[in-house]
């Protein structure tokens, strides 16, 4: 496997993980949020209950599809098809209660942060995610809501867009700071796998050299011992250190 194989298949598997994690913590998020409706808008608390259990459930759905299947592709549609769910189901809400004025435009940013900012999608991706989202909040409300509290549509607008950008620039950043850190674990992989090679190389030269200092020693050995001749061998004192047998035998030792 070549370094860019290598990193492609870690971050689909990096996409795998936060594709599941984001989408299964997601669910939670939606129908534990219900509370606020009931404090926001009572009346509309139990429609709008019904749109968060339907909106958990098809996400629950996603994340079973998507939970064993290790696959880029199968991951990006399983995020937009989240990110749309969610969306929708906001959209719904700002159109049944508040319209422009609605503060379920934060909902919105909730599902930008979930889609974008804890998914590492491509590039690509994230900004489809993104203007997807953008665009269930904006432009129901165009076509069916007549813009009164301009200064306060504009501020929500902006608001949208500035976290919108600022997490599509962190995924990007993220991104390269993934390749920059697979590549660095790549490159010490190769130089462990290439110690290793060297150490076993190594390894098999000491045992071949063991065993020809072996055969040597022998070699010599034999012929020390079953000279015809008498050795003796002194060291430096003038002491015996070692005598083969016939010159034991010559000295009667």
């Amino acid at each position: 496997m070549d370094k860019d194989e290598y990193i492609k298949s870690n971050i689909v598997y990096l996409l795998h993980y936060w594709s599941n994690t984001a989408i299964a913590f997601g669910s939670i998020v939606i129908i534990s949020l219900s509370f606020l409706d009931y404090l926001v808008t009572p009346s509309n608390f139990k429609t709008f209950l019904v749109y968060r259990i339907i909106a958990t459930v098809a996400i629950l759905l996603v994340y079973v599809m998507n939970r064993k299947i290790v696959s880029q592709r199968r991951h990006h549609l399983s995020t937009i098809f989240a990110a749309l769910i969610v969306s929708t189901m906001i959209a719904g809400m700002i159109a049944k209660f508040g319209g422009h004025q609605s503060p379920y435009f934060a909902g919105m940013i909730l599902a930008a942060i979930f889609g974008i900012g804890l998914i590492p999608l491509s590039l690509t991706t994230s900004v489809g995610v993104a203007v997807m989202i953008y665009a269930l909040y904006l432009v129901p409300i165009l076509s069916y809501d007549r813009i009164t509290n301009v200064p306060y549509f504009i501020n929500a607008n902006i608001f949208i867009l500035y976290c919108i950008f600022g997490l599509i620039f962190l995924r990007y950043m993220m991104h390269k700071r993934y390749v920059r850190e697979l590549s660095l674990q790549y490159d010490l992989e190769q130089q462990k796998k290439q110690m290793e090679a060297y150490s076993f190389q190594l390894k098999d030269m000491v045992e071949e050299r063991t065993k020809e200092l072996h055969e040597s020693e022998q070699w010599h050995r034999s012929l020390f011992e079953n000279a015809t001749d008498g050795i003796i061998v002194l060291d430096r004192n003038g002491i015996i250190v070692n005598a083969n047998d016939k010159a034991c035998e010559m000295h009667g030792f």
